[in-house]
Formats: C-alpha cells, sequence, structure tokens
C-alpha cells in the first residue's frame, strides 16, 4: 500500500506558525528555519498543537520581581490548566524587560520570538508533563536533550514577585507533574514551545475493490472518504509508479487492462494526496467451443452417442443437460457426456461450463427421426440420370450393380442432410435392369433402374 502526502511548513511573521498536515503526539517536526521540535500536544479537533524545542534554553533567569503589566496573575491552580497563550505572555514580558533597560539575557529575551519559539504557560508546560517518558523518548532518538527532573519555569505569573512552574519530577508515567510558586529572581529551567497549524491538506482513505473481476462487468467501486478535496477522482495506469496515468471514468474497463494499477486522488490549492494502489485483475469470460457429436441420428431402436467441447482455461464445473426423455450419462464435472438416444424425436443438449465470472453455454439441436431415402429419375432412363439422396449426412458410398450382380460402378459422395443431387450416366451399358446401393453411415438403401432402348 502506498501513500503519498504533501506537506507544506510555511513561515508566518513573528508568529512562526508551522503548517502541517496529521502530525501526533511523538512526531519530529523540521521547522524552515531550520529548528526541531517534538509534538507534544494536539487538540482534539485537530486544529492545531504545540511543540517543545530539542534542548532547554541557556538560561536560568526568569526576570526581576517586577510586575508585568499585561499578564493576569493567576493565584489559583485550577485555573492555570486554561491559560495557553505563552506566545502573548512571552512577548508581553519581553517588552516589559526592554523597556526597563533589563538584560536580554533573561528567558523572554534570549528564546527565538522571530521564529516563532516561546515560554510556555504553566497550563502547556502540565500538558507537556503528562506525556513527559514518549517526549523524552523521542528527544533522545532525534538527538535531542532529555526534559529533566527538575521544575520548569512558565510565562504564568502568580504575583508581583512570583512565577508559577512545573515540576517535572521523576522519569515516570505514574507522576503526572504538579504546579509550584517559585520566586522570580530564583534560578530555573526553561524549554521553549511553538505553534503548530495544521493545514487542510485533502486526505483521503484506502480504496477497496473486488479481487478480480470478468471482462464484460463493470468495475464496482466505492468512493473512498475524503476531506478537504475540492477535486478528486480515479485513475489508472499500466505501472504502479503512475508515470504517466489515465483518467478512470467509472465505465467498464476493458480487458486490456489487466494487470494495470488503479488508485483515488483528492486535491485542492495546498496540495494532493492518494489512496492505496490496487492491481486490477480482470477475469476473461470462459470461451466454449461448439459441441462436437451426432447431430441427425437415422431411425434405430437405440443409440449411443458422444458428445464432447474443448476444455476451458478457468471452468471449475461442466454441467450436462437434455430437455427431452433421453438420458446422459458420465456428465459430472466432464467436458464430454454420452447420450442414450432411446425414442424417435428431437432434443436440445445443453453443456453449462462454470468459472469465477458465472457461467456460460452451448447447444446442439439432435435429430433422431432420419428415413434415409434415394430418389433416381428418370427411370427408366436411355443413359443419363441423377441421383437424389434425402436424409443422407457425411461420407456416402454409392455403388451400382448389373442385372447378373456384377458391380460395374463405385464412388463416393459427400452427402447433405436436406439432399444430395448427383448425376451419373449408363450410357455405354447394356439395356436391361440395374441396382443402385446407397450406404450411409448406419443405414443402406437400395433402388432399382431400368435402362432402355432408344
Amino acid at each position: 500500500m502506498k501513500h503519498i502526502f504533501l506537506l507544506l511548513i510555511t513561515l508566518f511573521s513573528v508568529t512562526g506558525l508551522v503548517v502541517a498536515q496529521n502530525f501526533k503526539i511523538g512526531d519530529l517536526i523540521t521547522n524552515s528555519d531550520g529548528s526541531q521540535g517534538i509534538v507534544f500536544y494536539v487538540n482534539p479537533e485537530r486544529t492545531d498543537g504545540w511543540m517543545v524545542a530539542m534542548s532547554d534554553l541557556q538560561t536560568h533567569n526568569w526576570g526581576l520581581s517586577d510586575d508585568v503589566a499585561e499578564i493576569n496573575n493567576i493565584n489559583a491552580p485550577n485555573q492555570l490548566l486554561e491559560e495557553t497563550d505563552g506566545l502573548s505572555n512571552t512577548e508581553s514580558i519581553r517588552e516589559h524587560h526592554l523597556n526597563n533597560g533589563y538584560s536580554s539575557s533573561y528567558c523572554a529575551g534570549i528564546v527565538d520570538i522571530a521564529n516563532g519559539w516561546y515560554i510556555p504557560t504553566a497550563g502547556q508546560l502540565m500538558k507537556l508533563c503528562s506525556v513527559l517518558d514518549k517526549i523524552n523518548d523521542k528527544l533522545v532518538m532525534n538527538g535531542g536533550s532529555i526534559l529533566q527532573q527538575h521544575p520548569y519555569f512558565s510565562s504564568s505569573e502568580a504575583s508581583w514577585a512570583q512565577v508559577w512552574a512545573v515540576d517535572f519530577g521523576s522519569y515516570s508515567r505514574d507522576w503526572g507533574g504538579q504546579f509550584e510558586t517559585h520566586g522570580k529572581s530564583e534560578n530555573a529551567y526553561f524549554r521553549a514551545v511553538r505553534n503548530i497549524v495544521f493545514a487542510n491538506i485533502p486526505t483521503v482513505a484506502d480504496i477497496t475493490i473486488p479481487s478480480s473481476f470478468c471482462e464484460g462487468e463493470p468495475l464496482q467501486l466505492e468512493i473512498p472518504m475524503t476531506q478537504y478535496a475540492e477535486h478528486q477522482g480515479w485513475q489508472i495506469s499500466p505501472d504502479e509508479n503512475f508515470t504517466d496515468p489515465i483518467s478512470y471514468n467509472g465505465e467498464n474497463l476493458d480487458f486490456s487492462y489487466n494487470g494495470w494499477f488503479i488508485r483515488y486522488f483528492a486535491s485542492n490549492e495546498e496540495g494532493i494526496v492518494y489512496s492505496n494502489i490496487v492491481k486490477i485483475t480482470i477475469l476473461p469470460s470462459p470461451y466454449v467451443s461448439e459441441i462436437v457429436g451426432e447431430q441427425f441420428i437415422y431411425v434405430t431402436d437405440h443409440g449411443r452417442y458422444t458428445y464432447s467441447i474443448e476444455p476451458v482455461e478457468g471452468a471449475y464445473d461442466y454441467v450436462w443437460f437434455i430437455d427431452n426423455n433421453w438420458t446422459i450419462s458420465n456428465a459430472v464435472g466432464s467436458n464430454s457426456c454420452t447420450v442414450d438416444v432411446n425414442t424417435i424425436g428431437n432434443g436440445t443438449l445443453t453443456v453449462r461450463v462454470y468459472s469465477e465470472c458465472g457461467y456460460t453455454e452451448r447447444k446442439i439441436h439432435i435429430e433422431h427421426s432420419l428415413q434415409p431415402d434415394i430418389v433416381v429419375f428418370p427411370n427408366p432412363t436411355y443413359g443419363d440420370f441423377k441421383l437424389y439422396l434425402y436424409g443422407m449426412d457425411g461420407e456416402t458410398l454409392i455403388e451400382i450393380y448389373n442385372a447378373i450382380g456384377q458391380r460395374i460402378a463405385q464412388f463416393e459422395a459427400n452427402a447433405t442432410v436436406g439432399g444430395t443431387l448427383l448425376d451419373y450416366s449408363l450410357k455405354y451399358h447394356a439395356c436391361g435392369m440395374y441396382l443402385i446401393s446407397v450406404t450411409n453411415r448406419y443405414r443402406n438403401v437400395t433402388k432399382k433402374l431400368v435402362k432402355n432402348t432408344h
């Protein structure tokens, strides 16, 4: 299964928003300015989130004991979870320090706010602490430094002289963190965070199609779930890389597309995504050859005749049946059968060939009512005459005998049931009576012919 996603990372002015698609907690993000961070929070609507920097800030100073007027002092810890705008707090602290001549070595001065990094609020630090083990694992895995077992100072004030911190405690999932207040002049640990905004790049679910379908049948496709798509549709291609894809409009796929590949796409102005790729398997409908066997049967008391077709590729069953009281034997699962013709009449023999594409039939009409006969005219003749064969089919032997039983002529003809006309002459033979014997398959018919004098 292949998924192709277009990732957009964009820098926006001072706020430094990172625009990304569908990141999850623990993912590493490389920003357009080269800095990196680990995602530690994604809101339930998956519209935005936060990443934490790979290492601590190189400072231990929050600032002097001086009230920052633009920040709301929070005295109750239960209110801290609702304060999550660390960027605004950091901008206010930074402006206050610069306006009052404070050293830029304080945390708000050293953080890279131009590229969107800031000092998190206590509420944001508590979110970070709730996934501490996972984030620390990812930090180490990607060359960063762990969040240490010490309180981390926030940008949330408790009073003019104190600031809120979150004690990350031991490296354990059972910890969860706790709020503490510390003096602004105390040494502290700081770790910057940065905002993420999820772009509305389209999403598309996996597709499923039948493992195979039959030539001439529609390919039943269900449109996969998508989000944020302005344009969407199907593509087919002879190669799995979709080097030169062709649009597919939902009609039948010609058998020549067997072995091709199909996928779904969704796009908007922010990018394009594709579903998984599935190989197309089109099964050929079984070709059934004509039934071979006796079609016209001469009148006899009883006859047993064999009928067959060529073996069919992909067939898993052959079923023979006939529409009268004649019986069929040796037909189960075989491409041949035997019909016992025991009454005069007509019947239609059918073979039904089953494959994964259903079944295909062939039929042959059998007639058991032929009475072979011959007509000789003119009779008597002066020499030339015509011989009309009726009700005969296939190779036929014609023999002519004189009055004393001598065979004076023998020849063959390929007769047809509807009638066969033959010419012969006794011009150079004596006058008298002759016998004409015609043998076709199982029956022999003999007629007399008289040759007169001129």
